[in-house]
């Protein structure tokens, strides 16, 4: 479920963001949509909209209560296991699998605008990865 929640925030903020790539690319009037998005996602997730019997689940599901001490010490402890295991996967992944050239190169999407266009639509995306995971 929480897969299924994280791909309808982050495919619907990525909708958006990329519709500006299309339409007026140097004004990012698509970050005033992108946030008023996020923030009802949000709110949908705090329990407020239809249908009502899924709201207490809701709320439940996003409950932000402070980790314990526990949890930060095995939230450490999974990051770091993540800083370990990214770089490694992705060296051995390039060394048995060959990659076409360019095939994970995105600034293309971002060359032609304007340098403050393309920080902002790089802070929307961090911003809508943090708020939907």
């Amino acid at each position: 479920m929480g897969y299924l929640v994280g791909t309808i925030g982050i495919v619907g903020a990525g909708m958006i963001l990329a519709s500006n790539d299309r339409w007026g690319e140097n004004i990012p009037w698509s970050v005033p949509i992108t946030i008023l998005f996020l923030w009802l996602f949000v709110k949908y997730m705090r329990g407020a909209g239809p249908p009502s019997v899924t709201a207490a689940a809701r709320r439940e599901a996003i409950s932000w209560n402070p980790l314990t001490s526990a949890q930060w010490k095995w939230a450490g402890v999974g990051c770091l296991a993540i800083f370990l295991f990214v770089p490694a996967s992705a060296a051995l992944t390039f060394r048995f699998v060959e990659l076409s050239p360019g095939l994970l190169d995105r600034s293309s999407e971002i060359q032609g605008m304007p340098l403050s266009v393309a920080i902002i639509y790089i802070a929307m995306i961090a911003l809508t990865a943090g708020v939907v995971e």
